[in-house]
Parts: structure tokens; sequence; C-alpha cells
């Protein structure tokens, strides 16, 4: 089995050991995002303010498991459909 992450809309398959070692690197990451604070009364006119949050890594690394018979299947219609004519 693989899994699947998304990374700035392109999707990116991993073993289990890419990733675990992908886990490890961005495990207690700061994460910048930004707070609504009410109308207008934000930076610099706006309704928000940028904030640094260490929230737990299942909150913001989403992944989903792709089974090897699928990929097996993709791999071969992609060639099936290199071979024609």
């Amino acid at each position: 089995m693989k899994h699947m992450l998304e990374i700035s809309g392109t999707k990116v398959l991993l073993s289990h050991t890419q990733l675990e070692i992908i886990t490890e690197a961005v495990a207690g990451a700061e994460v910048l995002t930004q707070k609504y604070v009410g109308s207008t009364s934000g930076f610099n006119g706006t309704s928000y303010v940028p904030e640094i949050n260490k929230p737990l890594l299942h909150d913001w690394l989403k992944t989903s498991p792709v089974e090897e018979d699928f990929i097996d299947s993709m791999k071969l219609s992609m060639k099936l459909r290199e071979t024609k004519p």
C-alpha cells in the first residue's frame, strides 16, 4: 500500500518509509495561520491577523491510502495507451 499526500496541488504517492520521513521532518513544525479578529480591526485594516501556531500533525497533514492493485492498474493502462498506434 502507498499513501497519497497532496503538496501544492500535486498528489504524491509515498511508501510507508517515505511518509515516515516526511512526518518526522514536519512533526512539531510551526504553522503560519490567520486569526479572524472582527471587521477591519486586524492587520492593515483587514479582518485577520497573522499567527504562528504549533498544531498537532494530524490536524493539518492529510494522507489517503492507495492500494497497490489500483496503482498497478493505472500503470498498466498507461502502458497500453503508449503502445497504441
